[in-house]
């Protein structure tokens, strides 16, 4: 069987070891699209956990709207706003900006607090056609794909969704519950249809 538990120990041996005049720009850049007005709690939580992970240089990309109040949440991470047509509403500039500064990243994440309207998801799957930095899709990133997964076959980089079972099964369909029952099942599936790594959340996580 290729299943089993992970545990601290194994995490532990697979963290690269760091040289002791390690500093923030050769410790691994990050880049974050998340939050939206009345949703900034899930992209500063995302944030601060890049930076509890290790890495060096975090950035959030964020609707200009919200910018001042992650900006207080945030003592580690730099924010910065995408453009707005209107506050709430993204401007088309917002696509290339951000992909510009995925370029220079190592790693992207997509979709805590971001948001479902149509333009919302509009942006996000934009960005999923066109970025090639290793990506983490999820939450509102992942309603964006509803009806839209033949992008993830498509998508130039590395992917790794994060759904829970209701995130799932709008994904591919299926009841919550089915979802939660057949985890192991659904989860090696997928992620071999759609060549991702897939973290199915619940009790236990797969």
């Amino acid at each position: 069987s290729k299943r089993y538990i992970l545990s601290a120990e194994m995490v532990a041996d697979m963290l690269p070891l760091r040289p002791k005049n390690l500093h923030k720009g050769t410790a691994g850049r990050a880049i974050l699209a998340a939050g939206s007005h009345g949703y900034t709690g899930a992209p500063a939580l995302c944030a601060r956990g890049c930076v509890y992970s290790g890495a060096g240089l975090v950035t959030l990309y964020t609707p200009a709207c919200v910018r001042e109040i992650l900006s207080v949440k945030l003592n580690e991470a730099m924010v910065r706003p995408l453009p707005e047509i209107r506050p709430g509403q993204l401007a088309p500039k917002a696509v290339p900006d951000f992909l510009t500064a995925a370029a220079q990243a190592d790693a992207a994440a997509l979709g805590p607090g971001w948001g479902t309207n149509g333009e919302a998801a509009e942006v996000v799957r934009r960005v999923l056609q066109a970025i090639t930095v290793p990506c983490v899709i999820d939450a509102d990133a992942l309603t964006a794909l509803q009806g839209h997964t033949q992008l993830l076959a498509a998508m130039k980089a590395p992917k790794i969704l994060t759904p829970h079972p209701g995130e799932m099964g709008r994904l591919i369909n299926l009841p919550a519950g089915q979802v939660d029952r057949e985890r192991v099942e659904i989860a090696r599936e997928y992620a071999e249809k759609w060549q991702a790594v897939l973290v199915l959340k619940g009790v236990p996580t797969v």
